[in-house]
């Protein structure tokens, strides 16, 4: 096990601006769940336009939503407290992902090459598909492109497409039944082809 990055999350004691809406922003980052999912981390259907969450597609049944990061909770942007914020979806999006890494606890990285198994804190091993700098740095040490399943919110396991029996691995790990169903994500595995994620099957 060794870490990558090492990043750590913004502590309580840390110096704050004055400006409230500044505070506002400097929380927001993106978050990755699943479309419609049985579980109760599901995203709701059923609020009113103006209160549902604001979510963008990310790769087959993933997508991204956008919270303000609390050290006890996550809050969800709405379209309402986007308005609020005076900021566009793309402005949303981009902001996020620019806030990312620095709200991340440490990313570490677990198990021997070609497959390991990747961990931020339990609540952003699935959202870390959005960090760029973290699979530049991963894709000079895998063989051919990154390759990645987020069975759970908090599971992440990478290998590389060149490892010749890297899909069916994936797979099945993507298969295994999990202990707490609530926070289940996909069962795809995803591939990274010119810095986007693109489903390449179903488990079996």
């Amino acid at each position: 096990m060794f870490g990558l990055f090492g990043k750590k999350k913004a502590q309580a004691g840390a110096p704050r601006t004055a400006d409230p809406r500044q505070e506002a922003l400097d929380r927001i980052i993106p978050v990755v769940k699943a479309v419609e999912h049985e579980s109760s981390d599901a995203i709701p259907i059923d609020l009113p336009a103006e209160h549902s969450p604001i979510s963008r597609p990310l790769a087959a049944d993933l997508i991204v939503l956008y919270a303000e990061d609390f050290p006890d909770r996550f809050d969800f942007i709405s379209k309402h407290r986007m308005e609020q914020l005076e900021l566009t979806p793309d402005e949303l999006h981009r902001l996020a992902l620019r806030n990312l890494p620095n709200r991340l606890p440490e990313i570490q990285l677990h198990g021997d090459s070609p497959c390991h198994m990747i961990t931020c804190g339990g609540n952003f091993e699935a959202t870390l598909l959005l960090h760029d700098g973290l699979w530049d740095a991963m894709g000079e040490n895998l063989p051919g492109q990154p390759m990645a399943v987020v069975p759970a919110r908090d599971l992440l396991f990478v290998t590389g497409s060149g490892w010749e029996g890297a899909h069916q691995f994936l797979s099945e790990l993507a298969n295994k039944e999990l202990e707490d169903k609530r926070y289940a994500l996909s069962k795809q595995v995803f591939t990274r082809k010119a810095g986007t994620w693109v489903a390449v099957g179903l488990a079996s």
